[in-house]
Order: C-alpha cells, then sequence, then structure tokens
C-alpha cells in the first residue's frame, strides 16, 4: 500500500485514496456504504449552500444573521435524521437476515445440509449465521456465502433505501418544523421584550423630565 510520503504526483495520490478507501470501507455492507454516500451528499450540500449565503453579495447582512443560524439548523437536523433512521433500518434489516427469521430456501437447505440437529436457531435474535459460518472454517464459509452474502447485502440496501426515503420525507421535515416554531416563539418573545423596554424608556422619559412651563411648575 502506498504511503502518504510517497505521494509525489497525480497517479501516486490517485492509487493512495483508492487504496485509503479498500482498507477503510471495503469490509462494510452494501447499507453502510449507500448511508455514508448519502450523509456525504448532504453535508457537501449543505456546505454548498451556507457558503452561498455567506459570499452572496445580492442579500444584505441583516438577513444573513437570520438565514446562516436557520439554514444551519436544517442542515443538521437533515443529516443526523438520515444518518440516524437509514442506519437503523440497516442494523434492523441484517439482523434479520443474519438470524434467519428472513431467508432464501437454498439458505435454508443450506444450515440444515451442514448443521446438527439444533445446532442453530434459525429465526433467534441470538444466531448469527454468518458468524457460526466463519468460525466453522474459509471453504464452509464461502460456500455458504454463495447463498447468503447477496441475499443479506440485497436486504440491507432495500432496508437503508426505505430508511433513507422515510427520514429524508418525514422525520427531516417534522424536525425542521418543530425547530422552526421553536425559533418563530423565540424571535417573538425577544421582539416583546424589546418593544415593552423602549416603551419602558420612553414612558420613564415622558414622566420624569422635567419641563419648565410658562407659569414656572412643572409640566409633565
Amino acid at each position: 500500500m502506498i504511503d502518504i510520503k510517497n505521494v509525489k504526483d497525480f497517479k501516486s495520490l490517485w492509487e493512495y485514496a483508492k487504496n485509503s478507501i479498500y482498507k477503510n470501507y471495503g469490509n462494510k455492507g452494501a447499507g453502510e456504504i449507500i448511508t455514508l454516500l448519502g450523509a456525504a451528499g448532504l453535508i457537501s450540500g449543505g456546505i454548498a449552500h451556507v457558503a452561498m449565503i455567506i459570499f452572496s453579495k445580492n442579500i444584505p447582512k441583516e438577513q444573513k444573521k437570520f438565514m446562516l443560524p436557520q439554514e444551519l439548523a436544517d442542515r443538521i437536523i437533515n443529516i443526523a435524521s438520515f444518518c440516524i433512521f437509514t442506519s437503523l433500518m440497516c442494523k434492523v434489516g441484517a439482523k434479520m437476515v443474519s438470524s434467519g427469521k428472513w431467508s432464501t430456501p437454498a439458505i435454508r437447505k443450506f444450515v440444515k445440509e451442514n448443521t446438527l440437529a439444533d445446532e442453530v436457531k434459525m429465526g433467534d435474535l441470538s444466531t448469527n449465521l454468518g458468524e457460526f459460518f466463519k468460525a466453522k472454517g474459509k471453504d464452509i464459509k464461502k460456500e455458504f456465502d454463495k447463498h447468503y452474502a447477496y441475499f443479506k447485502d440485497g436486504i440491507e440496501v432495500a432496508a437503508t433505501t426505505i430508511g433513507a426515503v422515510f427520514a429524508s420525507n418525514l422525520l427531516a421535515p417534522i424536525g425542521r418544523n418543530q425547530f422552526a416554531s421553536w425559533e418563530q416563539k423565540r424571535l417573538l418573545k425577544n421582539e416583546v421584550k424589546k418593544d415593552d423596554k423602549s416603551n419602558n424608556v420612553y414612558l420613564t422619559n415622558k414622566l420624569y423630565s422635567p419641563s419648565v412651563n410658562n407659569g414656572g411648575g412643572l409640566k409633565i
């Protein structure tokens, strides 16, 4: 593997990047990869949108002060809801497959032919078929993965996709609306306080500022 110290040109940089990605993410499941890519897209999109607001010459400074916190909060809510719910759905899907609750005829047949009676409890959440056959050796694990790996990846992809759609179209809008409602109430409360303070200052000055009238007395 290329070390960062040996990167001298674009070709070596590209090789380093590919090797780093494979090393860190090559063992991830399909569902996890989708979650990571989706989060990366949301983060990069959020950064671009916030940068646009900051550097735009068409947006007044006073408006930017209001827009930036709102935009940052929206992006954080989007990213958090996406990552949390898609990861949860991916784990649920993976667990359903690894425990044997969700399986195919080929998987059930392989388990039945290569295990002793009651050695594996299909459908029990404590069961992990992948780890079970991994412990039995590379050869049997390789044969098992011919039936198991693609099915597991497919379920993870489906579960993650459902989670992403649900998070983006339901959870994130609810979160953004709740935050907007709270922020609106906070701003209105601050405006009321400012108005009250201004009125109090005005009344205080009106009531207690002495002015001399033609009779020499105090006029309020």
